[in-house]
């Protein structure tokens, strides 16, 4: 997406672009922690558990009493957005908006589509943040509080704010264990009124469905994991079968797997610096020596720069250092 986002601020986004700017954050510094990092590149970031980082971010960010929507009519009003199908999460399936990124997690998920200068990002995440995004967003015009404009969304009562004339951003309230959040940008209101309309409701269990093929489908994860491992030595003790992914974007899911490729290697590492071992040492730093011509990592190079953070952190732990907090970094478990 180019465009400034303020989700680190907090703004409505994942931190699925901000992530590895904390990382670039935590290489430059020997303290426990890393402070969050307003998002501002232009290339995709991807992280592993981008869900859970931006529930808690959100969560900080909240200030002052939130509120639920309450159901009733006296809550909605004109204009009503309203699209066929059923399910607690929707897509956008129109000629010219193209699927430029997908994420896929427990509890969260986001499909970004464009079209031209237009970009619409749809969001799903857990129904207990649904306050504290609530009252996030009724401080974008800070310091006056915006209380939203009280619409229907998919059928559902839903608050509007404008971020400008050319941005805005609906939440609706929670359908079962969670809650909706469209974005949409470069176009003006009458617009993103329009394009809400063509929004399909669909369920969890049928979004597969409505990928592009260039995406990984849940019949496809293991094989797609296994061709990600191509050319990626293994650090002992963890095996092709032992990497999981949900994620449905080849970009995504091929950091789910770098990650807990050099997660292992550097706890390897670790391992064999505390107890002497000069050999297990110098086996995870070669390993980790030959992450530049990981073909996973070569070919989201092309797409975004996680594959650069990941290089540092091996450039790291070959001199001898682990960075501060490349776990959370990384998504290590």
């Amino acid at each position: 997406m180019n465009r400034p986002i303020t989700d680190a601020g907090v703004a409505g986004l994942s931190l699925a672009e901000g992530r590895a700017e904390l990382l670039e954050e935590i290489l430059s510094l020997s303290t426990e922690t890393a402070p969050e990092v307003e998002p501002t590149a232009r290339r995709r970031w991807l992280l592993p558990a981008a869900g859970a980082v931006a529930a808690a971010v959100v969560i900080a960010g909240a200030i002052g009493l939130p509120r639920l929507l309450a159901d009733g009519p006296d809550l909605v009003t004109e204009p009503p957005f309203a699209a066929p199908g059923k399910g607690t999460l929707a897509v956008l399936d129109q000629p010219g908006w193209e699927l430029e990124s997908a994420t896929v997690q427990p509890g969260y998920g986001s499909l970004d589509y464009e079209k031209g200068d237009e970009q619409v990002e749809i969001r799903w995440k857990k129904a207990d943040l649904h306050q504290q995004y609530v009252a996030d967003r009724e401080r974008i015009a800070d310091p006056k509080v915006d209380p939203g404009e009280q619409v229907t969304l998919l059928g559902l009562p839903a608050l509007l704010w404008a971020y400008d004339a050319t941005d805005h951003t609906v939440i609706r309230r929670p359908d079962g264990d969670v809650f909706l959040e469209v974005r949409g940008s470069g176009m003006d209101r009458a617009s993103f009124d329009a394009l809400l309309t063509r929004l399909t409701a669909v369920a969890a269990a049928d979004l597969d469905d409505h990928l592009p093929a260039r995406f990984v489908t849940g019949a496809e994860r293991d094989d797609a994991i296994g061709q990600a491992l191509a050319g990626v030595p293994l650090p002992p003790g963890l095996a092709a079968g032992d990497i999981e992914s949900t994620e449905a974007d080849p970009y995504h899911l091929g950091a789910d797997v770098a990650g807990a490729v050099v997660c292992g290697w550097i706890e390897t590492f670790i391992e064999a610096r505390d107890r002497g071992d000069a050999a297990g040492v110098e086996r995870a730093q070669d390993a980790l020596g030959t992450s530049r011509q990981w073909p996973v990592l070569r070919t989201m190079d092309a797409e975004g720069d996680y594959p650069e953070v990941v290089w540092e952190i091996s450039a790291e732990v070959s001199r001898g250092r682990v960075p501060a907090e490349y776990q959370q970094g990384l998504g290590c478990d």
